[in-house]
């Protein structure tokens, strides 16, 4: 009796980790396909942003930079979650995966204050912008970040199996932190093409392009906030949001001899 009491938890303990494992290198796998088709884009970006003198465009291309550099990190972290607990690192490396979360969308808020600068500048000065290669671009912009979401929707889809280990509550918040990189560039290349569409119908308001950037570097700003007050949640070790702590607490007490 005693041999099978040793064994169970052992061999569930084993089966948690294969499970954990093989979730890391699905996440990994889908955050190469993305960074890949990312950097594909970026660079058509920043050609269409060049040609068209469109700031909005060069924002769009400079939010894809901060996704792939996020993308990076979330793959760097990864690799470093797996890594085995030591005498210092009792608890293991799972914690890393937060904060390269954090890291990734503090990119986001460095280059919003950069870029709304630079909007700020493009509003007092408009310049000429060629509406027809900021449509066209745009629309690319707004494909490639449809593609990405599929990506990424799927590998959390089939990541959000329970383990019962702290990991799992934790190894998805990258591919969460990749995915609102995704919405904001997605939600901003529909606003670059109302203003390429606003452009085309009167040239003369060119001022259409920095505003724009203006509007939705702050609402791509807003969306980050979800994951910010998760991973501190995590990094607290906060209970998890979908467990009723006081409904908890009065089913101890139900208990006999509690």
């Amino acid at each position: 009796m005693s041999d099978i009491t040793i064994k169970v938890p052992l061999i569930q303990s084993d089966t948690k980790k294969k499970h954990c494992h093989r979730r890391n290198k699905q996440s990994l796998t889908k955050l190469y396909i993305t960074s890949g088709i990312c950097f594909f884009f970026m660079i058509v970006e920043i050609i269409g942003g060049l040609l068209a003198n469109s700031l909005a465009i060069m924002t769009d291309a400079a939010h894809m930079f901060s996704d792939l550099s996020g993308f990076a990190i979330s793959i760097a972290s990864l690799y470093i979650a797996v890594r085995p607990a030591s005498m210092i690192m009792s608890y293991g490396y799972h914690r890393a995966e937060i904060i390269g979360a954090v890291i990734s969308v503090a990119l986001i808020w460095g280059l919003t204050i950069w870029l709304v600068y630079e909007a700020i500048e493009r509003i007092q000065s408009p310049g000429i912008v060629d509406g027809w290669i900021m449509m066209i671009t745009a629309l690319i912009g707004l494909l490639s970040n449809i593609v990405m979401g599929v990506i990424l929707h799927s590998s959390h889809s089939h990541s959000d199996i329970s383990t019962g280990h702290d990991h799992a509550h934790e190894e998805d918040v990258n591919i969460k932190a990749a995915t609102l990189h995704v919405l904001g560039d997605l939600i901003q290349s529909i606003g670059v093409i109302i203003a390429a569409a606003i452009i085309l119908w009167n040239p003369d308001w060119s001022i259409a392009d920095p505003i724009c950037t203006f509007v939705f570097s702050i609402l791509v700003t807003f969306t980050t906030f979800p994951i910010i007050k998760k991973c501190i949640g995590i990094l607290m070790e906060g209970s998890p949001i979908d467990i009723d702590v006081d409904a908890m607490y009065m089913e101890l007490l139900s208990v006999w001899f509690i």
